[in-house]
């Protein structure tokens, strides 16, 4: 028996006159309709959500490559050596060294992150080590640096590589020493901190381009961790896009939100050059554009649905077929544009092959 059409959901119970295709009760003209019934009568669209785990230190996934990260940290994590995080922008390097502040002695004291790229060069050491009042025009008060901040807890210095060489060679002598001056003081301040380094470009390549000095990276780089990219654990994309969904469902009040399978094939199929902030963002621009209790795939970023088009099937075949008529519940006209297909194409791709589909 078909469905008659629903109206969108906004948040606020709507009204239709609906088959509920499970039972075959209709719900009578004005009735309201919740999320929950919309959800269960939309439900062989719907991808299966297994309960959602508790995030690790801020740090959600359950691929193999990240439960290998997070061994890592929990090894780390006791010792004050210094630790270097790599790896492409949005892999989240920041919540590892939370994470490993987190696990270890100090943490009790004061966790200081600062991105060394966004600072302007004649700021850094100011921003870094403190300064004195009147030490340039605008220091108008004694001011302390990340390092005075930072004491007895863990300083976090993202993209450390955008650092000059000058600037290298002052993060250098206090990784040494542990003693520094402000700027425009004389008196040596000694310090208690433990520093976390991160950077998303190839430091070994940056030596040997004179960018970064061998000394700085040698002192960095005592305890390396690699933080993987998205497309490294796919395993972990449908976990993730469900965990963020499910936090701004829950902020605004919008609960329960899912997403169906063609909406889910699509963040399965895209590389995510962004990473995990990429993913965070796709999702939450389907969770906007949605404006109810179901993302399909239409609801997603221009730039996911476009690349999967262009890598997805280009000719059709019956393996192809098979799968985006599965991944939208037998809807035809769904799985045409799900292959980047007209109907029509499609239609007369299943005459010919029908044998070789199961019938």
């Amino acid at each position: 028996m078909p469905s008659k059409a629903i109206a969108p959901f906004n948040g606020k119970p709507a009204t239709a006159v609906m088959v509920d295709l499970a039972s075959g009760q209709q719900a009578l003209a004005g009735s309201p309709i919740t999320p929950a019934f919309f959800l269960h009568c939309h439900r062989p669209a719907l991808s299966d959500d297994p309960p959602l785990p508790v995030p690790w230190h801020g740090i959600v996934g359950e691929d193999s490559k990240i439960k290998a990260i997070f061994q890592q940290i929990r090894h780390a994590a006791p010792y004050d050596y210094p630790v270097h995080l790599s790896g492409a922008t949005g892999t989240g390097k920041e919540l590892a060294a939370r994470a490993i502040h987190d696990l270890s002695g100090r943490k009790s004291g004061p966790f200081v992150p600062v991105n060394c790229g966004a600072i302007p060069e004649e700021l850094v050491e100011s921003e870094l080590f403190g300064h004195m009042k009147g030490a340039f025009s605008d220091a108008h008060r004694q001011r302390k640096g990340c390092f005075e901040r930072a004491h007895r807890g863990t300083l976090f210095l993202d993209e450390v590589a955008d650092l000059s060489l000058y600037n290298q060679v002052r993060l250098l002598r206090v990784l040494q020493r542990g003693v520094f001056e402000r700027v425009g003081g004389e008196r040596s301040l000694r310090v208690d901190v433990r520093v976390i380094s991160a950077t998303n470009r190839p430091l070994k390549q940056e030596m040997a381009d004179g960018t970064f000095r061998e000394d700085l990276f040698y002192r960095l780089n005592v305890v390396p961790i690699h933080m993987p990219p998205l497309n490294a654990r796919r395993g972990d994309i449908t976990l993730l896009a469900r965990y963020f969904l499910d936090r701004a469902a829950r902020r605004y009040g919008r609960y329960p939100v899912r997403l169906t399978r063609p909406a889910l094939s699509l963040l399965q199929g895209h590389d995510w050059p962004g990473n995990v902030r990429e993913l965070q963002n796709a999702v939450h621009f389907g969770f906007v554009r949605a404006g109810g209790p179901i993302i399909d795939a239409g609801h997603l970023p221009p730039t996911v649905r476009q690349r999967a088009k262009k890598v997805r099937f280009r000719r059709l075949d019956p393996t192809s077929v098979s799968h985006a008529l599965a991944c939208c519940g037998g809807n035809k006209s769904r799985a045409a544009r799900y292959l980047g297909v007209g109907r029509a194409t499609l239609y007369r791709f299943l005459r010919l092959h029908q044998p070789f589909l199961g019938g």
